[in-house]
């Protein structure tokens, strides 16, 4: 009924191709005969191959920051609301997840929701209540408050430098120290993802899910080594948890993080 496309970025490279328009080119593939498109903002040579591919379809397309667009309208730095505006326009929209990219992402499932109510008039759509109720595991997820545990499985380059972004907030925010647990899949470019994340960890604690594509917790150190930073390895995931406890002091936040499989 809609295609929605998200922000495109280098992940999944063995089956999607190794550059962003060959990744680009694969994720168009969604685009049909004349089914709407929304997609988010996207690099300009992202951007091309989905308004070809739109066009060769001939699927209307919706384009964030031009069709539709929606800013942050207030929060702090766990609970985010925004401004939309699109074909209707609302105010201080709240959201239930947090991080301040969520704002990109609510706004695409509002004017998928505004394509489907001009395709179906009936459809009784109530945008508020449904932002409100999401619910996203593992992103972003704060699965405990004493000590405070924070997971995301921030498992390629992209995810790892917007869930850095969020930690820096928190750091200044709310935070003394983060006490890191991370553990990341051999075939993902592991330095792509320590690297944004590494620098904001006081203590650095790898392990291995039990899952074979996983890298080993000291290839994992060896990398952290390379990059400047020292840090401890773990027998298991939940080792790893342990001796993160075993580290925290009041103010200190432990993230979990590397890979939804961790």
């Amino acid at each position: 009924e809609v295609a929605v496309i998200t922000s495109i970025g280098i992940d999944h490279c063995e089956f999607l191709g190794d550059t962003l328009e060959e990744i680009a080119a694969e994720k168009a593939g969604i685009i049909k005969q004349g089914v709407p498109v929304v997609t988010a903002e996207q690099s300009p040579e992202v951007m091309r191959i989905i308004q070809q591919r739109a066009e060769e379809m001939g699927a209307p397309l919706f384009r964030f920051h031009s069709e539709f667009s929606a800013e942050r309208a207030s929060g702090d730095a766990e609970t985010v609301s925004l401004n939309y505006q699109g074909e209707n326009a609302y105010q201080d929209v709240g959201l239930s997840l947090a991080g301040e990219y969520q704002v990109g992402n609510a706004s695409l499932a509002i004017k998928a929701a505004e394509v489907l109510s001009g395709k179906y008039p009936g459809l009784n759509i109530d945008i508020r209540k449904g932002l409100g109720a999401v619910n996203w595991p593992g992103r972003l997820e704060r699965i405990r408050e004493n000590p405070p545990i924070l997971i995301d499985g921030a498992h390629n380059p992209q995810a790892a430098s917007v869930f850095a972004a969020h930690l820096r907030k928190l750091l200044g925010a709310k935070y003394r120290r983060i006490i890191m647990v991370a553990g990341v899949m051999g075939d993902k470019d592991i330095a792509g993802i320590l690297g944004p994340l590494l620098p904001l960890a006081a203590e650095i604690v790898f392990a291995s899910p039990a899952y074979g594509r996983a890298a080993s917790a000291e290839k994992l150190q060896a990398c952290a080594t390379d990059l400047g930073y020292a840090s401890k390895t773990a027998g298991s995931v939940a080792g790893a948890l342990t001796m993160a406890e075993g580290l925290y002091q009041p103010g200190d936040l432990i993230v979990v993080t590397g890979s939804f499989y961790t």
